[in-house]
C-alpha cells in the first residue's frame, strides 16, 4: 500500500477531503481544488503498486528433548510460538499457524511440530522443529527361579525344559522378549 499526502483543502479521486489516504491498487489518483470562482484545478500523482512475491520469513523455536520421569510415559510441553517478519506487513495481518498446539500432551518419540505463516499478498513459508519425548526407564524381566532341576529320564542324556519368561515396562503394555 502506498500513502498519498498533500491535500489541503481539495477532495481526492475516490471522494474523500482527508489530508492523506492509503492506496493498494495502481491508477491515477488526484486532488481536485475548487475556487470561489467557479474554477478547479486537479494535481495528479501516477501509482504503480508492485505485487509482493516475497514470502515471510519464519524462525522455529530449537528442538525440545525431554527425558521422562521415573514411571511416566509422556509430557505436557509447552513451547515459544515462531517468529515472522514480512516485508511488507506488520505483525497483525500476518497468519501464523501450528499443526500442534504448545501444552499439548507429547508420547515417547519424536514429533515434528510445524508452524506456517501467510502475509496478505498469500506468500507463505513454513519452518519445523522435533519435540523428543525419552523415555530411559528400562524394561523389567521376570524370570522363573535361577535354578532349574529337572531329571532326565532312564537311558538319556537330555530333556525338555519348559519355563516362561515375562516383562513389564512403564510406557509399552507387551514389551517384545527376545532371547
Amino acid at each position: 500500500s502506498v500513502t498519498l499526502s498533500g491535500n489541503t483543502d481539495g477532495v481526492w479521486s475516490n471522494g474523500l477531503s482527508t489530508p492523506s489516504i492509503i492506496v493498494r491498487n495502481s491508477g491515477d489518483y488526484y486532488v481536485i481544488n475548487s475556487n470561489n470562482c467557479g474554477s478547479d484545478t486537479s494535481n495528479h500523482i501516477l501509482v504503480t503498486v508492485s505485487l509482493d512475491t516475497m514470502s515471510p520469513v519464519i524462525a522455529c523455536p530449537s528442538n525440545i528433548t525431554i527425558t521422562l520421569d521415573q514411571d511416566i510415559c509422556s509430557s505436557n510441553v509447552i513451547f515459544p510460538l515462531a517468529t515472522v517478519i514480512d516485508n511488507c506487513s506488520s505483525n497483525t495481518e500476518i497468519t501464523l499457524s501450528s499443526d500442534v498446539m504448545s501444552g499439548t500432551i507429547f508420547s515417547v518419540g519424536t514429533t515434528i511440530v510445524t508452524f506456517s505463516a501467510a502475509d496478505l499478498a498469500g506468500n507463505t513459508s513454513e519452518c519445523s522443529f522435533d519435540v523428543i519425548i525419552n523415555d530411559l526407564q528400562a524394561p523389567e524381566i521376570i524370570c522363573p527361579a535361577s535354578t532349574i532341576t529337572v531329571n532326565a529320564g532312564l537311558d538319556s542324556c537330555s530333556t525338555i525344559v519348559t519355563f516362561e519368561i515375562t516383562a513389564t515396562d512403564n510406557c509399552t503394555s507387551n514389551p517384545t522378549i527376545e532371547p
